[in-house]
């Protein structure tokens, strides 16, 4: 992917491009740590309606696909945890 980006923008590509990396590489997802806070909160909105609404959308999907259940925020450690369904 070229281009320029902005932080948000390029964080929320980050996290897509892992866990799409992950999936493909049969890896089990459970917790995304990022140093973004703001990207998290975002990806945490019932509603994105920005021009990162895709990239978000498309970070949704994959947690679903990779059996993720409902994400939660620990802002003290700066991670998203996803769990599993079982």
């Amino acid at each position: 992917m070229t281009g320029f980006f902005d932080p948000m923008t390029a964080q929320c590509l980050a996290i897509r491009e892992g866990l799409s990396f992950a999936l493909s590489s049969g890896l089990r997802v459970q917790i995304i740590q990022t140093d973004s806070s703001n990207a998290v909160k975002e990806m945490l909105k019932e509603e994105v309606w920005s021009s990162l609404g895709l990239i978000i959308g498309d970070i949704r999907w994959l947690i679903m696909l990779s059996g993720g259940g409902t994400c939660t925020l620990h802002s003290s450690r700066g991670e998203l945890g996803c769990p599993h369904v079982s």
